[in-house]
């Protein structure tokens, strides 16, 4: 994905639908472009209902597709009364990599996606190329031990939303 063109996007305030599986269209993120570095964009989400969702963070890789101008993006009603504010001033050139010390050091709750699945919990250790997670188990609401994740495989990395809040304590 072109940087320079990702932007542009950000300049105009413009929404935005972002493909990460090429083999299911019915799934996309809506938002804002925050900001775009060399490995990845910050992407303020917009629900279906127009309210604001939080932050999350996509490999450039991993975009399969972005749409602009569509009309379902232009007839989107959005409520800002639920905007959360993030200093995202704190990430260099590399978003992955910044952000995922930032949340082990801050112990934030994120979401994280894979091609073959999503984890919510907390990042307990990080490497080069590995995350470890204290995961949460979603039924129980509580943590469920730890999974370890290849950083190469994530898709996308979500903070600050109603599915990661539900499980702050």
């Amino acid at each position: 994905m072109n940087r320079d063109f990702l932007n542009q996007l950000i300049g105009y305030e413009e929404l935005v639908s972002i493909y990460l599986y090429d083999n299911d269209p019915s799934v996309f993120l809506v938002g804002y472009i925050s900001q775009a570095f060399e490995d990845a964009i910050l992407l303020e989400v917009i629900r279906q209902d127009g309210k604001y969702d939080g932050y999350t963070i996509i490999n450039l890789n991993a975009i399969y597709q972005i749409e602009y101008g569509t009309h379902y993006l232009k007839k989107l009603s959005i409520d800002s009364s639920d905007r959360k504010s993030f200093n995202n001033n704190i990430f260099k050139e590399y978003l992955l990599e910044d952000f995922i010390k930032y949340c082990k050091e801050n112990k934030i709750i994120l979401e994280i996606e894979n091609t073959d699945l999503s984890i919510i919990g907390k990042i307990i250790h990080s490497e080069q190329e590995i995350l470890v997670l204290n995961k949460i188990n979603t039924d129980f609401h509580c943590f469920d031990g730890n999974i370890i994740l290849r950083v190469d495989d994530i898709k996308c990395i979500s903070f600050m939303g109603c599915r990661q809040n539900r499980y702050l304590k």
